[in-house]
């Protein structure tokens, strides 16, 4: 008896530690308007975006096409432009009111770590300390960490 309801005690707990874990941001366009995907939850606007992600909520705006009135929906993708007000290249934070959160970059192909770290603006010696698994070559099919969103809390 015991034992048919430890099993499906121990899977609720485990299948909850899964899905609360935060998914890896990825981070999307080129490299002079990268940006990562935010799903909007309910009661979410861009002035509570702006503050979270240290930006204006005007240039949110224009970053996704909207103006300030723009109505806004639980479940809808809002593009978190990358600045030099929260993109952090060092992975070091001296705010105690900010978390920092990886950002990936895909590669779909098998590029040079060479030209993405001259293409991209990046530190060549924590790109690759970040990711001691890649020598020369970024293989295809590739999550490269390239540095961390600051996220205020």
């Amino acid at each position: 008896m015991k034992k048919k309801i430890l099993l499906p005690g121990i899977l609720i707990l485990l299948t909850t530690h899964i899905f609360s874990q935060e998914q890896p941001l990825r981070v999307w366009g080129n490299p002079n308007a990268l940006y990562f995907n935010h799903e909007l939850y309910h009661k979410e606007s861009l002035l509570s975006l702006a503050l979270k992600y240290y930006l204006s909520p005007n240039y949110i705006a224009t970053f996704n096409n909207l103006t300030l009135s723009s109505p806004l929906k639980k479940g809808q993708i809002i593009k978190i432009p990358l600045s030099s007000k929260n993109y952090n290249q060092t992975g070091f934070s001296a705010d105690r009111k900010e978390k920092l959160r990886p950002l990936f970059k895909h590669f779909e192909k098998e590029e040079s770590m060479i030209n993405v770290i001259y293409e991209y603006n990046l530190h060549d010696s924590l790109i690759r300390k970040w990711n001691p698994q890649i020598k020369y070559e970024i293989p295809a099919k590739t999550d490269l960490l390239i540095g961390f969103i600051k996220i205020k809390q």
